[in-house]
C-alpha cells in the first residue's frame, strides 16, 4: 500500500506487469479462451491506447488498466485506438 503524502488515504500499488508475456498470461487464466495475442498486446501499447512504462528494455503495463480497456465500449465496438504522439521524429514541413 502507498500512502499520498496530501492525505491519509491509502491505496494499493498498480499491478505492473513484466514483459508483455505475463501480462497475457493473466488475462489467458481469467480467460482461457482469449482471442488476444501477444502482438495485438504490443499494438495497442505502440498506439498509445494502453499507457506503459518503460524500464530498460521491459515495458510495464497496468494489469487493471488493460482489463478495463478490454472490457470497455471503445474497444468491444472496434473503434481504433487513439493515435500516440509522434515526439522525436522528423517530420516534412510543408511548402
Amino acid at each position: 500500500m502507498t500512502t499520498n503524502p496530501n492525505t491519509t488515504e491509502k491505496r494499493p500499488l498498480p499491478r505492473m506487469r513484466v514483459p508483455l508475456q505475463k501480462a497475457l498470461e493473466e488475462i489467458s487464466a481469467a480467460d482461457p479462451n482469449t482471442a488476444l495475442t501477444q502482438n495485438q498486446l504490443r499494438k495497442l501499447v505502440k498506439s498509445g491506447a494502453i499507457p506503459c512504462v518503460h524500464a530498460g528494455r521491459h515495458t510495464l503495463i497496468n494489469l487493471d488498466i488493460l482489463i478495463a480497456y478490454l472490457a470497455s465500449d471503445e474497444y468491444q465496438l472496434g473503434e481504433p485506438a487513439k493515435p500516440a504522439r509522434e515526439y522525436g521524429k522528423i517530420r516534412r514541413i510543408a511548402e
